[in-house]
């Protein structure tokens, strides 16, 4: 596959801070324009690949100049940046979400696996597999997927402290990573298994128990 560096123009390298282009005109209109560009965005990365993510493309399926989409987003990677950002902002929600009305340690985790599994569901996890596969290529979406992975991991380290205060912060950071890395391949599982089947039923309550087992529960 030809690295996706060489597509992307205005390739920028510094990270840092960056969360994707942040909306430099202020305001709610500002702000839905920007949503909209994002699931636009969204929607064609999933169903054409990267093959698809035009920028002029994106702003002709919006109505919008060329120039205007770029106001907000100059570059593809500053817009695919933003899109990820909002995909694991879903999970470390049901993290915290997951949390709140657990009412044992054994639910907390039944809760996490539960809410992490029903957005893996969703046709948005393509996004994820996209992300995989051309990172190994491209050292800037390899820093997005680093820096996405270890927001979630560290997300889900400070929730866990409330079930596993018995553990150390170090077996704690270890078991969020194991964690993170269980969801990712549960993500490739469903490529071939259907989400709502007894097959992948069997493996939620499979990884419930092994979570269990890593917190000592």
């Amino acid at each position: 596959m030809q690295c996706f560096l060489a597509q992307v123009s205005g390739y920028r390298t510094p990270m840092a801070g960056n969360s994707g282009a942040a909306p430099r005109r202020k305001g709610e209109k500002g702000l839905q324009r920007r949503a909209k560009i994002i699931e636009t965005a969204k929607q064609r990365l999933i169903a054409y690949g990267l093959d698809g993510f035009v920028l002029r493309d994106i702003a002709n399926e919006l109505g919008i100049t060329h120039g205007n989409l770029q106001y907000y987003f100059p570059t593809k990677n500053e817009l695919l940046k933003a899109i990820f950002d909002e995909e694991v902002e879903q999970f470390t929600s049901a993290v915290r979400e997951s949390m709140e009305p657990a009412s044992s340690p054994t639910d907390v985790i039944s809760k996490i696996v539960d809410a992490n599994i029903a957005i893996l569901a969703r046709d948005e996890t393509r996004l994820w597999r996209i992300l995989y596969t051309v990172a190994d290529q491209d050292p800037y979406l390899a820093q997005v997927l680093q820096q996405e992975n270890e927001l979630f991991e560290r997300v889900l380290k400070d929730e866990l402290q409330a079930v596993a205060g018995h553990l150390s912060h170090e077996r704690q950071r270890a078991v969020a990573k194991i964690v993170r890395l269980i969801i990712d391949g549960i993500g490739l599982e469903f490529v071939y298994v259907d989400p709502a089947s007894p097959a992948a039923e069997k493996l939620a309550e499979d990884v419930k128990r092994s979570i269990r087992q890593l917190l000592s529960l």
